[in-house]
C-alpha cells in the first residue's frame, strides 16, 4: 500500500492483510472525507476514484521497474508499471489482468481534505460535481474515540 501524506489509515489493515497472503490485493469499497479542523468525517463509496490510498496491492518484483525516474511527476512509465499508475484505474486495471482485489470488509481510509497537502486540490479541485453533490448530502458522522483510535486522530 501506498500512502498519500495526506491520508489516514485504518490500523487493522495489516492484521487483515497478514491473514489473507493469497489474495492479489484489496479495495476499501467506502471510506470517508474529513476536512482539517472540523471534529466529524462524511462516508464515501469508491473511494479509490478520488484517493490514492485505497488500494493494496500484492506486488512481486517483477511489478516494480528496476528504478524510478529522477523526476517522480514523469508519467512516462504509467503504462508499464502498475506502480506508476493512476489510483483511479489500479483496481480495473488489476482485473483485466487476472489480478482483481479483493473488497476489505471495513473502511481502511480517511482522505484528509484542506491540508495543503492534496495534490489535486492544489491543480485546481479534487472533487467532481458529483462527488460535491454526495458530500452535501450525507450525513456527518462524529469523530468518537473509536474512529480517532482506529485512524490516528488527535
Amino acid at each position: 500500500m501506498m500512502v498519500d501524506s495526506d491520508d489516514l489509515v485504518s490500523n487493522r489493515i495489516a492484521e487483515y492483510v497478514n491473514c489473507h497472503p493469497n489474495e492479489n490485493g484489496f479495495l476499501s469499497s467506502y471510506g470517508y472525507a474529513y476536512n482539517d479542523g472540523f471534529d466529524y468525517v462524511k462516508k464515501l463509496a469508491s473511494l479509490h476514484r478520488i484517493c490514492g490510498s485505497c488500494s493494496i496491492v500484492n506486488y512481486s518484483v517483477e511489478d516494480l521497474p528496476d528504478k524510478m525516474p529522477e523526476n517522480l511527476w514523469d508519467d512516462s512509465l504509467k503504462d508499464i508499471w502498475i506502480c506508476r499508475k493512476s489510483h483511479r484505474v489500479i483496481p480495473d486495471y488489476l482485473k483485466k489482468q487476472g489480478r482483481a482485489l479483493a473488497q476489505l470488509p471495513f473502511p481502511s481510509t480517511i482522505y484528509v481534505r484542506n491540508t495543503g497537502d492534496n495534490h489535486s486540490m492544489l491543480n485546481g479541485g479534487d472533487l467532481s460535481w458529483k462527488r460535491k453533490v454526495e458530500l452535501a448530502v450525507r450525513p456527518k458522522i462524529k469523530i468518537n474515540r473509536e474512529i480517532a483510535d482506529e485512524f490516528g486522530i488527535e
